[in-house]
């Protein structure tokens, strides 16, 4: 029914949708930051295992490449099935608890995710569009942070907050969110075959994800985002 072709760009497509999960928001339930995102992630790498079953018995040149990432990745991922399996409490150990959806099922989904998407996405050019596309949510969740400075009754966590949190419902969990796009944001502004559409974009997400990082009022994240600016400056210049 599908050819190679077609099931390759479905299973792109789902690898980008997922670049948006930091966006999703339950706000009927418990934990609205965590629950939410979980369970739309892992339909979709759900739907992703099933079709790449199917490409890989149509395509075995999308069989994963065994990288010494793709094993230390995997072996991590089989140490925290053991842990799992000789924890005190093995059930919360592997379901995790509907707060924070963890857990090693949740943990297989990480994992099945990272391989399929290296598996599929092999040009550079894929890798940059999944990068922009991390780039643009990290923007959107970033000015969700400011209006919570705000007194708009349909932000969630708006009401003059000291510390922001974003769409990620936690300050430093969002600190680590946005250090992680502040320098995919830079490494994009730097690249040279970057567009001047794109470069200013950077620049942009690097700006604002920085003062995000220090509304968060998290210090360490703050000292690690200063200091990691400047030994990148530093790497660069020595290039």
């Amino acid at each position: 029914m599908f050819n190679p072709q077609r099931l390759a760009k479905i299973l792109k497509f789902l690898v980008y949708a997922a670049a948006f999960m930091p966006l999703v928001i339950f706000s009927q339930f418990m934990s609205p930051f965590h629950f939410g995102k979980v369970v739309v992630f892992r339909l979709i790498v759900t739907a992703m295992v099933v079709f790449y079953a199917v490409l890989v018995l149509k395509d075995r040149s999308y069989w994963p490449r065994p990288t010494k990432l793709l094993w230390s990745v995997t072996i991590f991922t089989a140490a925290f099935g053991v842990s799992t399996l000789t924890s005190a409490i093995p059930y919360n150990s592997f379901w995790g608890t509907l707060e924070r959806m963890g857990g090693w099922f949740s943990f297989l989904h990480f994992w099945a995710f990272f391989v399929i998407s290296t598996a599929v996405l092999k040009e550079k050019e894929e890798w940059l569009t999944f990068i922009k596309l991390s780039l643009a949510a990290s923007l959107l969740s970033a000015f969700y942070g400011f209006l919570q400075k705000t007194d708009l009754k349909w932000i969630i966590g708006s009401g003059g907050r000291q510390k922001i949190f974003g769409t990620i419902g936690n300050p430093a969990l969002f600190a680590g969110y946005m250090i992680v796009n502040v320098f995919l944001a830079l490494m994009l502004f730097f690249r040279k075959s970057t567009s001047a559409i794109w470069h200013r974009f950077s620049l942009l997400v690097f700006l604002v994800g920085a003062l995000a990082v220090f509304l968060t009022g998290v210090r360490g994240s703050a000292l690690a985002l200063i200091t990691g600016v400047i030994l990148f400056g530093f790497m660069y210049a020595m290039t």
